[in-house]
């Protein structure tokens, strides 16, 4: 309908923006958007722009007026934008339904606690919807880090899906070690990887010998 009015890039541009990218917006929010679902997308618009194939990269069509772009709107980003703010709503501090479900689903590696830690689902314990799980992978793609200084590796929380410590290839959550206080690796090491005595006691010598195994996997099986 659309083709035949001879439009500027600019007003397709604003055709995208006002009637395409909406309805795909929705549904990223409430439904898995797959990634070959956001390249055929990506092809209908472009193939709209330029009435059949590119004629300039599409990097350079995204970048900023300043830039030398038009800033064209980035699908991809604004889709995996949706993923973390959906998120950001979980975190807020008011009641829902979603909200209760999902916590529901996490809560057996610590709930929310995961949001806070360098987690890789691949690794998880919980099976995640596949909604869930993309707005996950969004999430730890944006807020991911390797530790570097001494200090950083002290300060990665140990549970929920960290990516640098694992058993049998996968994550560690225990709950009543959280509950003793003991949540970051600076919680059970010493500079020299001894256990701390205090002030953990008393301490079940299970309890124990699990934080030796994590105390080995960071040691050995990890780049720290």
């Amino acid at each position: 309908m659309w083709k035949w009015r001879n439009l500027s890039l600019l007003g397709k541009f604003q055709i995208i923006k006002t009637f395409a990218i909406p309805k795909l917006m929705f549904r990223a929010s409430v439904i898995p958007i797959s990634n070959d679902l956001v390249k055929e997308a990506n092809s209908i618009f472009y193939n709209f722009i330029w009435n059949g194939k590119d004629k300039i990269k599409r990097r350079a069509l995204i970048s900023d007026i300043d830039k030398g772009g038009l800033k064209m709107p980035d699908i991809e980003s604004m889709v995996s934008a949706r993923r973390v703010i959906c998120l950001k709503k979980f975190l807020e501090d008011y009641p829902s339904t979603w909200k209760s479900i999902l916590n529901s689903i996490i809560l057996p590696v610590g709930g929310s606690l995961v949001l806070h830690c360098n987690f890789d689902t691949v690794k998880s314990k919980t099976r995640l919807p596949k909604h869930y799980k993309e707005c996950f992978d969004a999430w730890s793609g944006l807020n991911s880090s390797t530790p570097v200084t001494f200090n950083d590796i002290t300060d990665e929380i140990i549970w929920n899906i960290n990516k640098f410590i694992y058993m049998n290839k996968k994550s560690v959550y225990r709950k009543d070690l959280v509950n003793l206080g003991i949540v970051k690796v600076g919680d059970i090491i010493t500079d020299n990887l001894f256990l701390h005595e205090d002030p953990y006691e008393p301490i079940s010598p299970e309890q124990r010998f699990f934080i030796m195994g994590v105390v080995h996997t960071i040691g050995l099986e990890n780049d720290y």
